[in-house]
């Protein structure tokens, strides 16, 4: 695992996002003080080309452990602000958080997560999506999930690809909340 104290190069075939029309490096958005969530619709349109990502959403875990889904994309529609308390019951969300690994699945017919879940992550015609928790210092304070119509959109996402960008967002997370 990187320090999160170290600024991971990104190869340069995949260090910049487009915004608002305009290229922007994910390093540097990383650097700069902004706020969570627009730290994640970044990430999101950093990486909604090469895992063909159509919906994503940043579940944070709060300070009695409940879940809350904070900020949401969908085809380059932002949502921000949503505190939507996430309940127990059935919660995938909770058991990838639980168990600190990547979930993923393939020609998701069903989803074994709760009806909350279900709309934060899936569109009608999704084929496969990835929960990925975001850890600082070996504990889970959230996941971000990204779903796709590409049925084997998030292959490379199990190599671990993309690890070091998040784990950067995750530490973003823990010093914001820390100094908020």
């Amino acid at each position: 695992m990187n320090n999160i104290n170290e600024t991971t190069a990104m190869p340069s075939d995949v260090s910049a996002a487009k915004s608002n029309g305009r290229v922007r490096d994910i390093n540097q958005v990383l650097e700069q003080e902004s706020d969570p969530a627009e730290i994640f619709f970044e990430i999101t349109n950093h990486l909604k080309d090469k895992y063909e990502i159509g919906k994503s959403v940043l579940v944070l875990k709060q300070a009695d452990n409940s879940l809350s889904a904070i900020s949401t994309w969908a085809n380059g529609q932002k949502r921000d602000g949503l505190s939507l308390s996430l309940p127990p019951a059935k919660s995938l969300f909770e058991k990838v958080i639980e168990d600190g690994n990547l979930y993923t699945e393939s020609f998701s017919n069903s989803f074994s997560g709760n009806f909350f879940e279900q709309k934060l992550l899936l569109e009608p015609l999704t084929k496969s999506f990835a929960l990925k928790p975001l850890k600082f210092d070996g504990e889970v304070i959230g996941l971000v999930g990204f779903s796709s119509q590409n049925p084997t959109a998030f292959a490379m996402l199990e190599e671990g690809e993309s690890d070091a960008l998040l784990d950067r967002f995750a530490s973003k997370l823990v010093k914001k909340k820390q100094t908020a």
